[in-house]
């Protein structure tokens, strides 16, 4: 699509054929896969707790935040957040396993930071207690 500006692509690209080089990689092709807005993701999905849908702000949570650090793979198209069916498979599946990025979330970095520091300190007062 070289030399086409971004209001001459589709609202949604509805194809099926993807490069079979494609399932190795993560990466949402939206010349390929059927984009979703977070509002169509969410109602594909079954009901969740006491029969209520799955709202469009969670799907945008599991994209920016994620869950026990796996993120739902999604890419913005203008200021609209899109999806996958693919990407949704992806991060229940990643879920289910237990799978984790090797990159942690900072707040727990930091956690564990604040942790060690207070173990110094504590480690610190008792040596300065013992006369050490």
């Amino acid at each position: 699509m070289v030399g086409v500006s971004p209001h001459q692509i589709p609202h949604q690209i509805h194809t099926t054929s993807r490069p079979a080089f494609f399932s190795l990689l993560t990466m949402i092709d939206f010349q390929h896969d059927e984009l979703l807005t977070l509002t169509e993701a969410a109602a594909l999905l079954p009901s969740a707790r006491r029969g209520r849908k799955v709202n469009a702000t969670t799907i945008g949570r599991w994209a920016k935040h994620g869950i026990r650090g796996v993120k739902l793979e999604s890419i913005l198209v203008g200021c609209a957040r899109k999806t996958t069916r693919e990407a949704l498979q992806q991060f229940f599946r990643a879920l289910a396993k237990g799978e984790a990025p090797a990159i942690r979330p900072q707040r727990a970095i930091r956690r564990e930071g604040e942790a060690s520091a207070m173990r110094q300190a504590r480690v610190e007062r008792e040596l300065q207690a013992a006369g050490l």
